[in-house]
């Protein structure tokens, strides 16, 4: 279909949609659970549906018999069109909100000593009960902001009524939309928002999904509540996880209630957390089938060494992944979403999907680098991603090997940036990577302020140097990023940090472990002059502006200055 016609097509579908969205604004509460009895009595006698329903119902109670079967089936229908007709009858009507739903007071204890408290939340709710209500019973009840993952429609004008009118608008709750869900969502959590995820859709492996058991049967789910746990975690945001559902009572009511899980989420790994989550959504559907979406193909996705008594347990359209599930297709473009396939820490630095002036900070430091490379071999040692590997080719390097210690990373880089043959990637540590040749530059960026066993760290870059080989070393500047500590032995202010050197103990250590270097090969980023005085330090600051922000980013010689990053050219002895 051509573009035009397509585009004429949505338009008939969205005036079509809109007339009757206005004509179902006008009508009692009674009609339009009418109108949903007969739509959803009508949809599951559908053979294409009924059949997928009872399948999944089967796989999940297979000691009830085809008349219970085929109740639930057909009272979830009635539910999920009920669910969606009711939402948009109750948008932005006050009365209506108040009369056909509630939140357990119980729930609403909970939530407003969080709120009090200044923590964030992640409120993770399954297909189950009306998933819509929750998102406006949230912001209405609680005046709690609140961002919510959501699957955009294919029709735009639907799509930004729907979402950007109805949901935005007049419910008081942004949109995100599931491509770039987790950046759009780590945004809506800095600005104090709390953030609504769906806990039981289908997620590849390569995608950032991982294999739980649900109702006995591994089926992939999103780790998106761990992944926006750790990076409020790692930015020292408060944040409670906790399980939320909207569910009818015997007036057809929706109640919204609440679980939280059984210990603080910094305590779980992150397949232990989706698995409680996913424990807490079983329980429910237990208790309340007949609210459940069976309609969607929950257990498509098998397993490759599963064993085969479980296998046959699973639904008619389930098929066993390929290799491409858990990762990409040879010859095929990568489709990695960085912030769902590495852990955003705050300390890890992804070209495009950071502040700017860490950005800066990073690329000028490579920058400095690449001006020494022509015609070297490279070795970056935690090169992160790898978007080094590039830049140094493009420079005119002979090779480069990119090593980091994060296997997720080393994934990526290969994926993503490795476009040359002489570009290589390998998962190691700095302490005991080795390789069957030595280089004749290694840049360790960033790096040895990590490592507690840094004297052995740099020992084994030197011995992975040619004679005469160049290592370009940086650190932050302890007496610029933690002035409130003296020495080594003192913990910094960063907590990812064992230790932070100033230029002067760094540059021993190098010359105590085999290089040669002096103050004159020392440079600095972000360089600014500190007073004895605080009060002049203060002055200077109201002045010239915060220098973390104004500084120059640019790598020049330290002379009379005090740089926040130093970076130390030291040669092999």
């Amino acid at each position: 279909m051509s573009r035009f016609l397509l585009k004429i097509r949505y338009l008939i579908e969205y005036i079509a949609c809109l007339g009757a969205y206005f004509l179902l604004k006008l009508q009692p509460h009674f009609i339009v659970k009418a109108i949903a009895w007969f739509w959803g009595t009508f949809t599951y006698r559908l053979p294409q549906v009924s059949k997928l329903v009872n399948a999944n119902i089967k796989t999940v109670f297979p000691e009830k018999n085809m008349r219970e079967v085929k109740r639930i089936g057909r009272a979830s229908m009635i539910n999920m069109l009920l669910n969606i007709f009711e939402f948009l009858w109750m948008v932005n009507r006050r009365k209506r909100i108040e009369k056909y739903t509630r939140i357990a007071p119980e729930t609403v204890k909970v939530l407003t000593e969080y709120a009090a408290g200044g923590a964030r939340l992640i409120m993770v709710n399954p297909h189950l009960g009306s998933w819509e209500a929750s998102g406006l019973m949230v912001p209405y009840y609680l005046d709690m902001k609140l961002a919510a993952v959501a699957t955009p429609l294919d029709n735009p004008y639907l799509n930004k009524f729907f979402n950007s009118g109805n949901r935005e608008k007049t419910c008081g709750m942004r949109i995100i939309f599931s491509q770039g869900a987790i950046r759009s969502a780590i945004k809506a959590m800095r600005e104090g928002m709390n953030i609504g995820l769906l806990i039981d859709q289908n997620t590849k492996v390569r995608a950032g999904g991982i294999f739980v058991d649900f109702f006995g049967l591994p089926v992939p789910s999103s780790k998106a509540p761990a992944e926006l746990a750790r990076f409020a975690l790692n930015n020292k945001i408060r944040t409670e996880i906790v399980f939320g559902v909207s569910l009818r009572d015997e007036n057809g009511i929706l109640i919204g209630r609440i679980r939280s899980l059984k210990k603080p989420f910094e305590q779980y790994e992150d397949r232990e957390m989706i698995q409680e989550l996913t424990n807490i959504s079983e329980e429910f559907i237990r208790k309340y089938p007949e609210q459940y979406l069976w309609l969607y193909k929950r257990f498509a996705h098998i397993p490759a060494d599963i064993e085969e008594e479980r296998k046959a347990r699973y639904p008619f359209y389930a098929r066993t992944v390929k290799k491409s599930f858990y990762s990409r297709v040879k010859g095929r473009p990568a489709r990695f979403n960085p912030y769902h396939d590495i852990a955003f820490t705050g300390e890890f630095f992804i070209p495009g999907k950071v502040d700017r002036r860490i950005e800066a900070d990073h690329m000028e430091r490579y920058r400095f680098a690449c001006r020494l490379a022509a015609g070297k071999s490279v070795l970056d040692i935690a090169c992160g991603v790898g978007y080094s590997g590039p830049l140094f080719m493009k420079a005119g390097a002979a090779s480069y090997d990119g090593v980091d210690i994060n296997e997720r990373s080393i994934e990526y880089a290969n994926c993503v940036y490795r476009s040359d043959r002489n570009i290589n990637y390998h998962v190691g540590d700095i302490c005991s990577f080795s390789h069957d040749k030595t280089f004749d530059l290694i840049t360790c960026y960033e790096t040895i302020e990590h490592v507690k066993n840094y004297e052995s760290a740099i020992k084994n870059l030197n011995r992975l140097l040619q004679p005469n080989g160049l290592l370009l070393i940086s650190s932050p500047n302890r007496a610029v990023t933690s002035p409130g500590i003296s020495s080594l032995c003192d913990q910094p202010a960063n907590k990812f940090h064992t230790q932070e050197f100033i230029p002067e103990e760094l540059l021993s250590v190098l010359n105590d472990s085999g290089f040669t270097a002096g103050t004159d090969d020392i440079y600095g980023q972000r360089q600014r002059r500190i007073y004895k005085y605080k009060l002049l330090n203060k002055i200077a600051r109201l002045v010239l502006g915060n220098p973390k922000k104004h500084a120059s980013p640019s790598v020049t010689p330290v002379k009379d200055k005090a740089p926040r990053y130093f970076i130390i050219t030291a040669r092999k002895a």
